[in-house]
């Protein structure tokens, strides 16, 4: 790991537990994106395979995304995100989805 320079604060680095091929750990916001994406899809009365053909991927991958077996890259976020009409604020849960806004 880096270290932090002389006299300042340290500096947390994120695990690696977050990436493409492991499951990430519970209450994370991955974890919450995987929520979102099947409260999303089944609000809108989609299948899976409906939603991963709109954005180009396969509808495994996609059923992963939504059990929290691998994580979505950058630009599978976006295409979700606009898929979906949310922000990317909104899909990984740093903001209320639009209909649980106070």
């Amino acid at each position: 790991r880096p270290r932090s320079p002389a006299g300042s604060k340290d500096v947390k680095f994120p695990s690696r537990t977050g990436s493409a091929n492991h499951k990430v750990q519970k209450g994370s916001t991955m974890e919450t994106l995987s929520k979102n994406l099947m409260i999303l899809r089944k609000k809108r009365g989609l299948s899976r395979d409906a939603v991963s053909k709109a954005i180009g991927i396969s509808a495994k991958t996609y059923e992963r995304y939504e059990k929290n077996e691998r994580n979505p890259d950058a630009p599978v976020l976006v295409k979700l995100a606009g898929f979906y009409g949310v922000t990317l604020d909104q899909l990984v849960g740093l903001a209320p989805l639009p209909d649980q806004e106070a």
